[in-house]
């Protein structure tokens, strides 16, 4: 498993056209110590904790990374 940093979190109105007026928390992560390797997650502000926090990332770094890496020649 890679060592995830949170780097900060904002408070943001949502963009979600069904949460008008509500607000959303956006999570920036690292992944492994890497600059590069910088993302975000959004998580509804009445849903937010630590643990929803670390599900979050955990699904987005799922979807992220392929089960199998893509190989062909040219």
């Amino acid at each position: 498993m890679a060592k995830i940093e949170v780097l900060s979190q904002r408070r943001i109105f949502s963009p979600a056209p069904t949460r008008v007026g509500k607000f959303d928390l956006v999570v920036l992560y690292r992944v492994g110590g890497d600059p590069t390797s910088t993302f975000f997650v959004t998580i509804p502000e009445e849903e937010v904790s630590d643990g929803r926090i670390q599900q979050e990332i955990r699904q987005a770094e799922a979807k992220r990374l392929p089960t199998t890496p893509l190989t062909f020649d040219i």
